[in-house]
């Protein structure tokens, strides 16, 4: 069995928790939306982001953990950070793939954090030691659903060639930029942002994960949904402690995001989190290889819906 050994999170450092409800990002009135290049490396999305009184530097943009996390040689020397998380009741039960994080040292509210024209004020991250440099860039920190998720819209844009742009933008929702194309009803639960579709025309849902360099689907989907395995494997790094998995590639497959067809796309088959609700549960995640497909993904979080353009 060929074996692929992948040195980075593949699943992204995905760190989420597993309250019922999801955690309403804490908007602020000072914020100011707009718009910022975006630097794909190694096939995972960074922006180059300033935090005040320190170092500017690259961030990863991941859509699948829920909080927003630097490392702690970002912050100054004599910078306090609050540690009563780490052996008090309100510790987070922040978990990557394979296990709970262990290496948080604390928390703290940043005065702003800054890349492009977006400018947020007061926003809250959790410190720790070490970030694992991704995608050949030193990492400074990762940017969750709790920062994206403050505009009531998101968007992505790639525009693809010799030139390729790939911008991430920040808004009110106020504009038609992408009118015309179909919309489709999203779910936020736990934390992910999860959207429904199918795989060789059996419908199922997906976690939508930019910091994931690659596409999954669970066994038993991949099972259900005729998606024929193959002999080689890859070695899967996940969370941030780099816990070791693996995941079987597969014969390319016809999936649809929502009313939206990508024909012949390849799935790696691996353990994923299963996020159930009331008349759903996830069987697999996109990740950039698919999203990188398209011309514009966008996410109406005031509206739970998303688009995306070919």
């Amino acid at each position: 069995m060929k074996l692929l050994l992948i040195t980075l999170w593949l699943i992204g450092i995905s760190i989420y928790t597993w309250a019922e409800t999801e955690t309403a990002p804490i908007r602020h009135r000072d914020d100011r939306y707009g718009e910022t290049a975006v630097e794909i490396s190694d096939g995972l999305p960074f922006v180059m982001g300033k935090i005040k009184g320190h170092r500017v530097g690259y961030f990863l943009v991941d859509l699948g953990a829920s909080h927003t996390i630097v490392q702690r040689s970002v912050l100054g020397e004599n910078e306090g950070y609050d540690t009563s998380l780490l052996s008090g009741q309100d510790m987070p039960d922040i978990l990557g793939l394979q296990g709970k994080i262990k290496n948080i040292s604390g928390q703290i509210t940043l005065e702003y954090f800054k890349t492009g024209t977006i400018n947020l004020k007061k926003v809250p991250v959790l410190v720790v030691d070490t970030l694992y440099d991704l995608g050949g860039k030193k990492v400074l920190g990762v940017l969750g659903l709790d920062i994206l998720g403050r505009a009531p819209c998101l968007r992505f844009t790639m525009s693809h060639g010799r030139k390729a742009k790939f911008k991430m933008m920040m808004s009110g929702c106020d504009d038609d930029s992408s009118a015309g194309s179909l919309s489709d009803s999203l779910i936020i639960q736990n934390d992910f942002v999860i959207i429904p579709g199918m795989v060789n025309g059996h419908r199922t849902y997906f976690i939508l994960d930019t910091g994931s360099k690659y596409s999954f689907v669970a066994p038993e989907i991949a099972r259900q949904c005729n998606v024929i395995m193959d002999s080689n494997s890859i070695l899967v790094y996940t969370g941030l402690d780099l816990s070791p998995d693996t995941a079987i590639t597969g014969h390319a497959a016809n999936i649809s995001l929502g009313q939206t067809p990508v024909e012949r796309v390849g799935l790696y088959i691996g353990n994923i989190p299963e996020v159930k609700g009331e008349w759903y549960s996830t069987g697999g995640i996109i990740g950039m290889d698919i999203i990188n497909r398209f011309q514009t993904l966008e996410i109406n979080f005031r509206q739970r819906q998303f688009k995306v353009l070919p």
